[in-house]
């Protein structure tokens, strides 16, 4: 899905307001998940840390997921990836890579297949297995995108995730906000939460938290290859989340954006799609260019890619945090 314009704003749009009686619902539904996860199996023979949010879409999970699994594994901690693989078919659970088959958008999805790029990443539905398969392999941790309202795992730390740009938009619960449980719940919760910055963190970031007492870490993304597209008119296309950070990335680098699409989040990209934005382009001399996550959808020729990385700040006391979960289970 695309996020609504309208859960940015405030509580009383007229789509906000309408739709506030299925929040009602929606808010039901958390709160049996929520009941359930306090019965769902904790002993999965090594530790969990999940990298969740409140908030639906955009909160830059994924980005301190690759960052945790990428440094974790270079301080020599055999930690594993988790996914419930959006957008990919796998109903059960299993080990992106496994048994020849090379990771697969429209088996695995494609954050799972970006995971699976820096370390070894399980997908599935039934993500409590999964986790024991890991164990079973030898994995000292488990890193998991996602997965905060799930009550099929459990969890040892959780990070809440979220946007600087968006923190809980108007407040209210899907669909009448982004909200996926009322925000206390949520921080109730949680371990430790992580701001994601598109520019330097503000003091004021994290006010929207009030008197959570855990840690708060923030953390900005960084272009890789931003000069690449300096000066150069472009066709940027994406279908992610929150679309216009990732156009307002590519003009702060000097980019000349001449067309833009946003698609809903994990769109699987028609060969009508391509045919239309290679037209699109080469009709005004522009080149494609799109998000990492993107081109793993994508034929791998198709669109220059952005990349971007995660800077976190304090990521040495964050580490540290982490390294003492994974240590108090070994011990």
């Amino acid at each position: 899905m695309r996020t609504p314009a309208f859960w940015n704003g405030g509580r009383s749009h007229p789509l906000a307001v309408a739709l506030a009686p299925l929040s009602v619902a929606w808010g039901a539904g958390a709160e049996l998940r929520r009941r359930a996860e306090r019965h769902a199996a904790t002993v999965a023979g090594c530790p969990v840390i999940c990298v969740g949010n409140v908030v639906a879409g955009g909160g830059g999970k994924t980005p301190l997921v690759l960052w945790l699994l990428k440094t974790l594994r270079e301080r020599g901690a055999d930690v594993h990836g988790l996914a419930r693989g959006v957008g990919g078919s796998v109903r059960n659970f299993e080990r992106v890579g496994e048994g020849g088959v090379a990771p697969q958008v429209a088996r695995h999805g494609d954050e799972a297949c970006m995971i699976a790029a820096v370390a070894p990443t399980w997908v599935g539905q039934q993500r409590g297995q999964a986790v024991r398969a890991a164990a079973e392999t030898g994995a000292a941790g488990v890193i998991s995108d996602d997965g905060m309202q799930s009550p099929t795992f459990g969890k040892d730390f959780v990070i809440t995730a979220f946007n600087a740009g968006c923190k809980c938009g108007n407040g209210r619960l899907v669909p009448a906000g982004p909200l996926r449980e009322p925000l206390a719940a949520g921080l109730a919760r949680a371990d430790a939460v992580f701001i994601t910055h598109d520019s330097e963190p503000a003091a004021e970031a994290a006010e929207f938290l009030g008197d959570f007492s855990r840690p708060v870490f923030h953390g900005r993304l960084v272009s890789e290859n931003g000069a690449e597209f300096h000066g150069r008119r472009l066709v940027a296309f994406c279908g992610i989340a929150r679309p216009r950070r990732f156009f307002h990335s590519l003009r702060g680098a000097g980019a000349e954006l001449v067309h833009t699409r946003a698609f809903g989040d994990h769109h699987r990209y028609g060969a009508r799609d391509l045919r239309d934005l290679k037209a699109l382009a080469d009709s005004a001399g522009a080149a494609l260019v799109t998000t990492e996550k993107d081109a793993a959808r994508l034929p791998g020729d198709f669109a220059e890619v952005a990349r971007v990385r995660l800077q976190p700040e304090r990521a040495a006391e964050l580490l540290a945090l982490i390294e003492s979960v994974l240590k108090k289970d070994a011990g």
